[in-house]
C-alpha cells in the first residue's frame, strides 16, 4: 500500500516507489501501471518458480545461501549470453 508514512520515508531516503496500486484507490494511474507490470514480469517471473522454504534457522546462513544461489543463476546466464 502506499499510504502516507511509507512516501515519507521514500521521499526521505530518496527512493522511487514503483508500486501497482489497488483498483480501488484514487491515485490510481491503469496506463502507468500496466507500463509497470510489463517492466517487472520478466523479473518477478524468475524469481516466483522458487521454492519460498528455507535450508537453514540462521538469517546469515540464509542470506549466504541466497546469495550463492543468486550468483551460480547469473553466472548460468552469463555462460548462455556470452
Amino acid at each position: 500500500m502506499c499510504t502516507a508514512p511509507a512516501q515519507k520515508a521514500a521521499a526521505k531516503n530518496n527512493v522511487h516507489l514503483a508500486a501497482i496500486k489497488l483498483s480501488n484507490m484514487k491515485t490510481k494511474n491503469k496506463d502507468l501501471d500496466k507500463w509497470r507490470t510489463k517492466l517487472r514480469s520478466p523479473f518477478e517471473r524468475v524469481f516466483s518458480k522458487r521454492n519460498k522454504r528455507v535450508r537453514y534457522l540462521g538469517v546469515a546462513k540464509n542470506q549466504f545461501a541466497e546469495f550463492m544461489y543468486a550468483f551460480s543463476f547469473n553466472l548460468k546466464r552469463l555462460a548462455v549470453i556470452a
